[in-house]
C-alpha cells in the first residue's frame, strides 16, 4: 500500500503499480496480468520505468488485486522507490551501448537494502 498504491484523482480509485524486476517479463505474466484486468474490469498501462499500471482498481477490491498479483509472483513492494531499477538492455543489444546496463543494475540491486523499513524511508 505504501510503495506500489497511488490514488487517482477519483474518489475511492486507486493504480497499482506492478514492479518488475529491470522491467523484464514473460508472455505468461503478461496474460496472467490480461487475465486480472479482464476479470476485474482495470485498465493496464506500462509506465515509462518500465512497470505496469492497473488503474481504476476501487478500494474494495484492492486486497483483492495484491492476492491476485501474489498468487503470479508480481507482487513485491518498492515501485518507484531506489528498488526499482530502471536498465536499458546497452550493449546487449544496441549496437551504441558500451556496457551491459543490466548486469550492472543487477549488481546494484543485489547490494541494496530490501527491508521495507528502509524502501518507506527512501521513498523516491
Amino acid at each position: 500500500m505504501k510503495t506500489n498504491v497511488i490514488p487517482q484523482k477519483q474518489k475511492n480509485l486507486f493504480t497499482v503499480i506492478v514492479k518488475l524486476k529491470l522491467g523484464n517479463i514473460t508472455t505468461g505474466k503478461l496474460r496472467e496480468i490480461g487475465n486480472i484486468a479482464e476479470k476485474l474490469s482495470l485498465t493496464v498501462k506500462t509506465t515509462h520505468d518500465q512497470n505496469i499500471a492497473l488503474l481504476n482498481i476501487h478500494r474494495d477490491i484492492l486486497d483483492e488485486v495484491y492476492s491476485q498479483l501474489k498468487e503470479i509472483s508480481l507482487a513485491d513492494f518498492g515501485a518507484s522507490t531506489y528498488l526499482d531499477i530502471t536498465a536499458c538492455p546497452g550493449s546487449e543489444t544496441c549496437s551504441l551501448g558500451i556496457t551491459s546496463s543490466r548486469d550492472l543494475a543487477r549488481a546494484i540491486q543485489e547490494r541494496l537494502p530490501t527491508d521495507s523499513s528502509s524502501v518507506e524511508k527512501l521513498k523516491m
